[in-house]
């Protein structure tokens, strides 16, 4: 009875927005996406072997919107389905501590998102299953980059569990948009989400005393101390409880920052630099301390303006292991064949690879990155 449920709960939602049209005039109510998402790498050198690898993620995603289908105002639902598929070289070839490649995830199909949420004015609330990293610790200038450690920082993903990728969870967030350029946001989700064990479609939801629960804030300011430039900061703290005995701490916090800052900007291309910074308490947590930075350019050949170049580092600090840091150093081209495909060669060297805390030589990695967006 408990599975049926389960099955039905994102049939009965996906129905219920599927129907609305059939009382709606609007042609845009709907939005529908598609996305691909393929890494073919190889161990040059290091790590544990030198082999050939492959990961792959497609996303279908749906979005409806209640003001556009003339229901009311403000309100969006949106379902995301994922299929992860591949081979999992960060565990296999490298044993890295931050992780290679930020789509590495095994083999799965699942529901990824469900959520649904309403703006009033200056505020937003969002409720149901929900990816943390799609709206905290977001760095905009550092996306580009493949190493995981430049997407969410590993001070909060190697110490707790947390609602991203690959495998989210039930949260509430609230959002205040104080300025058009500050936010105020904090957020509320399932302490622990279930493994792919106990959970493989992500359809087994529930927030009980065990599973304990996070909290999230973070303050983002738009807009740049540079003049004519663009520019965002943001600081944010977060702190969990768990009942489960299975964790090293059942009580953890750490706090974070992140820096994007336009530093050259002319009529057709532009420099910019980030930096995140996050720090958790040392005496119980594997990762007390990480910092990145980097920076990337955009435009820099006036005949293919959109392709993109960076060079990032990302460095974390180690306790209670054999090996005391790694230090990922990466390089990319994106270039932009047209409005829906790209191609991204892209080089990492891993200093001290420490994923299963054994000393392993540096690790030189090559990867060609693909992307399809409709």
């Amino acid at each position: 009875m408990h599975r049926l449920l389960r099955l039905s709960i994102p049939s009965f939602v996906f129905s219920f927005i599927c129907g609305f049209p059939l009382y709606s005039q609007s042609s845009n109510s709907f939005t529908f996406q598609f996305s691909y998402t393929g890494d073919l790498l190889h161990n040059i050198t290091g790590g544990i072997k030198q082999k050939t690898a492959y990961a792959g993620l497609a996303n279908f995603m749906v979005g409806f919107n209640t003001q556009a289908a003339h229901a009311w105002q403000g309100g969006t639902f949106f379902i995301n389905l994922a299929n992860m598929h591949g081979n999992e070289p960060s565990k296999d070839l490298v044993s890295d501590f931050q992780g290679l490649t930020n789509i590495e995830a095994g083999d799965h199909t699942m529901l990824y998102e469900l959520w649904y949420r309403q703006t009033v004015s200056a505020y937003s609330i969002t409720i149901g299953l929900q990816d943390m990293n799609m709206t905290f610790m977001t760095n905009d200038i550092a996306c580009s980059f493949i190493n995981s450690s430049f997407a969410i920082q590993p001070t909060l993903t190697k110490n707790i569990p947390a609602p991203i990728y690959p495998l989210t969870a039930l949260g509430i967030m609230f959002n205040w948009s104080v300025t058009p350029s500050i936010d105020c946001k904090m957020a509320l989700y399932d302490g622990t989400p279930e493994s792919f064990i106990q959970n493989p479609f992500n359809l087994k939801w529930g927030l009980n005393k065990r599973n304990g629960w996070l909290f999230i804030s973070e303050f983002d300011k738009t807009g740049s101390l540079l003049q004519d430039m663009a520019g965002s900061y943001k600081i944010g703290l977060y702190f969990h409880q768990s009942g489960n005995i299975q964790l090293s701490t059942q009580t953890d916090y750490g706090i974070y920052a992140i820096i994007n800052q336009q530093l050259i900007k002319t009529r057709t291309s532009s420099i910019s630099f980030f930096s995140q910074i996050g720090t958790a308490p040392k005496t119980t947590n594997k990762n007390p301390y990480f910092l990145s930075l980097g920076i990337t350019s955009k435009g820099f050949m006036h005949n293919r303006p959109n392709d993109e170049i960076g060079i990032g580092c990302a460095h974390a600090k180690l306790r209670y292991t054999n090996v005391k840091n790694e230090t990922a150093l990466e390089t990319y081209y994106a270039m932009h064949l047209n409005k829906i495909f790209y191609i991204k060669p892209d080089f990492q060297y891993i200093i001290h690879p420490a994923g299963e805390d054994q000393h392993l030589a540096n690790a030189l990695v090559g990867i060609v990155r693909f992307g399809i967006y409709l």
